[in-house]
């Protein structure tokens, strides 16, 4: 049964204004507990028979990942989402390590017993 927002895709993204346009459509069937792939593409005619082999192989290959490997997508993005959420932490050093220097340091450094080396330039 066709999705109303597939023809919308189909009508307004995959028009003859938007050459060499690809698109993937993911459904899933809750009752099913399954994932429908539908693929679409619209390439201009200054395309080059190679980039179109070339993009259409990159397409089948992106479908076949999502068809058997979307656990490991879903693994990857649940990391992608748990780095953004410590980017967008409040706290600018919560991905850092804290450092504070001990008194017997903090001395060393004051009585010059710290060697400084020079950084040595490539």
């Amino acid at each position: 049964m066709p999705m109303p927002f597939l023809n919308f895709w189909k009508e307004e993204i995959m028009d003859d204004e938007r050459p060499n346009t690809m698109a993937i459509f993911l459904t899933v069937d809750s009752e099913e507990d399954y994932l429908d792939i539908g693929v679409e593409h619209n390439f201009g005619e200054d395309l080059s028979e190679e980039a179109r082999i070339f993009y259409l192989d990159a397409l089948n290959g992106i479908v076949a990942k999502v068809k058997f490997g979307l656990e490991e997508l879903a693994f990857t993005g649940m990391l992608m989402r748990n780095l953004a959420a410590h980017q967008h932490d409040d706290d600018e050093d919560a991905m850092g390590i804290d450092f504070e220097p001990s008194e017997e340091l903090l001395q060393a450094m004051e009585d010059r017993k710290i060697i400084k080396f020079k950084k040595k330039i490539h």
